[in-house]
């Protein structure tokens, strides 16, 4: 097809040859079907004006990047040659074809992983869209590809999020019956977001295509930003490895080391835990972060706290090397195994960029689980009249805001990672009332609607302590706990500055902080994850 450049004012940004073909070709046919219709072809780009702010959008660009004859690769040359030196790490042992295994095609005999189908536009539903877990799981399972039940005995499920749900598996004819992890997940085209349909907001463009050493060129196999970044971190223990990935029909599916799994028969979960979901179906229990504290007291001494916070500043460190920062610090984000060997097991929200200004945005999203991040400058908008009222007006603990305060994603990141190294040691989050009291809860719930208050009374005296919490963000110094060490409170202070200015980003100043890594001086019997207590 041939190239159509946008007319002014739109200009593409700098984007991989795969990329930028795509965008030529969705031109194309966008600006046929309009002449079709008889109708003006600025309609055509004015559908497609928000695809000309994608600027360092990974997917975009990270074939080129990789590739070392092409532009981009030239143009960047320290990116590309740590990126290109972590990917083939990853492919030690295997080939770039062997990656994504589903053979199967559409009805237009295209492989669900080509370049070709990337031209489907589709929107899929949540797991509650689809009538809840127990609903999703038989589907989800049926609607995998055939490939995967040919290569893996499924034993059981293990988890779920907003749209996928992780099933535990076992290869076949493997003497050694190792299991590994099977994330499924809705499986969205890259024109899905180009040109969205009715229903569907437009995000980013969420495939990449390969790159094959020795042969590079375009219109390689594509697979999920998050198995690409998975293959990035090939070599780093903080994050699971990919094995492959399998996209067909509806749905995309990543094969992935198990970390910190519970088997069913495990003496510590109780037969509560047992749940069957099918006929010879188990239900496992990974050991996460939220299995560490019962109400607001941690069941961590510091220097296991210090173990579990050392690695997840590993793993931003890891991805910080490539220009990337993790935005999505949770304590459901990660998993532990017996040594508490800490695992970063969701990778969905990476901010990326090519410059530096890239990291920098002027508003940033404010929901109610975000309220452990609370920021000072968000707090401070967030009490004038105009705000607060939108506050105060979001209908659940799903709701959302866009407020006017410049963020850098990458002090952004660093926060996040302090306010759960602070949970790791007090039990509580930064600021917040230590006192636990069964009508407030925990500070993210303040929106959570209860079935025992018709009129909202415990909804706006939650609310009040929340305002109370940010107020004690801008103005109060941080409290930290009596017997928390000195070399603690230290990297407390500096991670949690209240002035942005002198607040520090995921870099090498923050690793050097002398109690990081202290753990590595504790005996490995004291390192040990607490007990499960269900």
């Amino acid at each position: 097809m041939a190239a159509h450049n946008p007319p002014p004012p739109f200009t593409w940004p700098p984007w991989g040859t795969d990329f930028q073909e795509f965008i030529d070709d969705v031109v194309e046919l966008e600006l046929a079907a309009k002449d079709h219709a008889h109708e003006p072809r600025r309609e055509a780009y004015d559908k497609l004006q928000h695809v000309c702010w994608w600027y360092s959008v990974l997917p975009t660009v990270i074939h080129d990047l990789i590739d070392p004859r092409s532009v981009l690769a030239g143009r960047y040359p320290a990116l590309h040659q740590v990126l290109y030196r972590r990917y083939m790490a990853s492919l030690v042992g295997r080939n770039a074809y062997q990656i994504s295994k589903c053979p199967h095609e559409n009805d237009n005999e295209e492989r669900y992983d080509s370049y070709f189908h990337q031209f489907y536009s589709v929107n899929h539903g949540s797991i509650s869209d689809r009538g809840g877990l127990k609903q999703a799981l038989p589907v989800f399972h049926a609607n995998m590809c055939d490939q995967i039940n040919r290569d893996f005995l499924v034993t059981g499920y293990i988890g779920s999020g907003s749209y996928g749900i992780v099933f535990v598996g076992q290869k076949r004819n493997d003497p050694s019956q190792k299991s590994y992890a099977i994330k499924i997940e809705p499986y969205l085209p890259n024109n899905s977001d180009v040109v969205p349909v009715s229903g569907k907001t437009a995000g980013h463009p969420s495939q990449a295509p390969l790159f094959v050493p020795g042969i590079g060129g375009i219109h390689n196999p594509y697979i999920p930003m998050e198995a690409y970044i998975l293959l990035l971190t090939h070599q780093c223990k903080r994050f699971p490895r990919l094995h492959a990935v399998y996209t067909h029909d509806e749905f995309k599916a990543m094969v992935m080391d198990l970390r910190g799994a519970m088997a069913p028969s495990d003496p510590d979960l109780g037969t509560p835990w047992i749940k069957v979901w099918s006929e010879h179906k188990e239900r496992y229990y990974s050991y996460g972060g939220f299995d560490f504290f019962r109400a607001k007291f941690t069941l961590l001494h510091e220097y296991q706290a210090n173990k579990v916070a050392s690695q997840l500043l590993e793993a931003a460190m890891c991805l910080k090397d490539m220009n990337l920062y993790y935005t999505d610090f949770s304590h459901a984000n990660y998993v532990v195994d017996e040594q508490l060997n800490t695992t970063l097991i969701d990778l969905g929200l990476v901010q990326f960029g090519l410059h530096t200004r890239y990291f920098r945005s002027h508003h940033v999203l404010h929901a109610p689980n975000y309220e452990k991040f609370m920021t000072p400058e968000l707090a401070v908008e967030l009490a004038k009249p105009h705000w607060a009222d939108q506050d105060e007006n979001m209908e659940n603990s799903s709701s959302s805001i866009f407020v006017e305060v410049p963020i850098d994603y990458r002090q952004y990141s660093m926060w996040q990672l302090a306010c759960i190294t602070y949970q790791l040691v007090h039990g509580f989050v930064p600021w917040e009332d230590p006192k636990w009291d069964d009508d407030i809860g925990l500070v993210t719930e303040y929106k959570v609607e209860l079935r025992d208050d018709p009129h909202g009374v415990k909804r706006r005296r939650r609310l009040r302590k929340v305002r109370a919490r940010r107020q004690r963000i801008i103005n109060a110094p941080l409290p930290i706990a009596e017997g928390v060490s000195q070399d603690c409170a230290d990297a407390l202070y500096i991670m949690l500055q209240q002035d942005q200015a002198r607040r520090p980003r995921v870099d090498d100043t923050v690793a050097a902080i002398p109690w990081f890594g202290q753990w590595n001086y504790i005996p490995p019997k004291k390192c040990r994850r607490p007990r499960f207590w269900g």
